[in-house]
C-alpha cells in the first residue's frame, strides 16, 4: 500500500511540469512583448535635428553639424570645414569671387554669372527618410546680365 502512494504522489507531479512549463513560457512571452512594446517605442521618438541653418546675407548660408560646417556661397560653390576644437580645417578655397559653377549659351555666348538669392532661401525641416534630423534648402538664383533667365 505505501508504494501505491508514492506511484500516486509522482503520478501528482508529472502532472503538474507540463502545466507548470506552459505558465512559464507564457510569462516569458508576456515579458519579452512587453520589452518589444519598449523597443518600438523608443524607435518610434522622433530624432531631434543636431543640424543648424544660419543665412549670412548676401553672402553665404552656413550649415553647421557638431562635427562639419558647410557653407554655400552665392556662386553655388559649397565650401566644407571640419571641426577641430576652435580650428576650421578645409582643403579648398574658391577664388576671391568665384564664377559660377553653371553656365548656359545665349546666342552663342557663354553666360556664367549666376548668383543665388540667398536672401529668400526657404528652410524646412524633412519629411521623408530623414525625418527631422535632416533639413531641407531651397535656393534659387539669377544671370547679372540675363535677369529673366532663372535657376
Amino acid at each position: 500500500m505505501h508504494r501505491d502512494v508514492r506511484n500516486q504522489h509522482s503520478a501528482s507531479n508529472a502532472a503538474k511540469w507540463p502545466a507548470l512549463t506552459l505558465l512559464m513560457f507564457v510569462a516569458f512571452l508576456l515579458a519579452a512583448g512587453g520589452c518589444q512594446k519598449d523597443k518600438l517605442q523608443i524607435a518610434a521618438k522622433p530624432l531631434a535635428s543636431i543640424i543648424s541653418v544660419t543665412i549670412r546675407p548676401p553672402d553665404s548660408i552656413l550649415i553647421s553639424t557638431p562635427e562639419a560646417e558647410f557653407e554655400i556661397l552665392r556662386s553655388g560653390y559649397l565650401r566644407s570645414y571640419l571641426k577641430r576644437g576652435d580650428q576650421r580645417l578645409t582643403l579648398d578655397e574658391p577664388e576671391e569671387q568665384p564664377a559660377s559653377l553653371e553656365a548656359v549659351e545665349i546666342d552663342g555666348k557663354e553666360v556664367r554669372d549666376f548668383v543665388l538669392d540667398l536672401e529668400h532661401a526657404r528652410i524646412a525641416d524633412t519629411s521623408h527618410l530623414l525625418g527631422a534630423a535632416g533639413k531641407r534648402i531651397e535656393l534659387s538664383g539669377t544671370s547679372m546680365t540675363h535677369p529673366e533667365i532663372e535657376k
